[in-house]
């Protein structure tokens, strides 16, 4: 059966839609291909957003955060799936993972909505250093393991620091001398990675909730 989520995966060092200047965090670590300026707008950061694109239909919404992660910490695939879901009020309808140069990076799409538009977020999460970056793209009533605009944006994303030179960086906020004390437990990690896997999606979600509410009150019958 075709898979697209495998699609993108295998497309990963490709991007067919976005044709927008490559952009990149400040930091040069991870970069993404900015979406069609002809279809999307850029809009003003929020909390953990580095950057934002909306598309002019007002039906999918790209971006990409980045979280401070505590030293040791090893993200987990289930439960960044496992937060996706509880934000979205829904559940993962797909899930992979692949290495780009050297670090683990998980790909999940989350679907929500309990009547009229469903609503389906999409996104690339990895660990690299004491930060997560994750690319985002959030679709009303569009699939984002389908739609070309989202496939192209996520698939677009580059992880440019190997990470055998990420490993190399002296961190000062990591001891050396009592390791055990330093390691955090398997529950903790589990609640930051759940954290994790849901923080900014609530973000997308509350600016789609309010075009649904505008729709659903534009789109109303008059009552007499």
């Amino acid at each position: 059966m075709f898979d697209p989520f495998k699609t993108t995966s295998l497309v990963f060092l490709v991007t067919t839609c976005v044709s927008g200047a490559e952009w990149r965090t400040t930091d040069g670590i991870v970069s993404v291909a900015a979406p069609n300026p002809s279809q999307f707008v850029q809009s003003d950061c929020m909390a953990t957003f580095s950057a934002i694109w909306l598309s002019k239909d007002e039906t999918v919404r790209l971006g990409v955060t980045e979280t401070s992660l505590p030293p040791n910490i090893r993200i987990i695939r289930s439960s960044l799936e496992e937060g996706l879901a509880e934000e979205l009020g829904g559940r993962i309808i797909a899930s992979s993972a692949q290495q780009q140069e050297g670090h683990d990076v998980f790909l999940m799409t989350g679907r929500g909505g309990t009547g009229g538009d469903k609503i389906y977020i999409t996104q690339a999460i990895v660990a690299v250093g004491n930060k997560v970056y994750k690319v985002i793209a959030c679709g009303i009533g569009k699939d984002t393991r389908v739609d070309p605009d989202a496939t192209a944006f996520i698939s677009s994303f580059r992880i440019l620091t190997p990470r055998q030179i990420v490993d190399s960086v002296p961190r000062e906020d990591v001891g050396n001398s009592q390791p055990a004390l330093n390691q955090p437990s398997e529950s903790l990690i589990g609640l930051l990675s759940r954290r994790i896997g849901g923080i900014s999606a609530l973000i997308l979600l509350v600016g789609v909730i309010v075009i649904v509410l505008l729709r659903f009150v534009t789109h109303r019958e008059p009552t007499a």
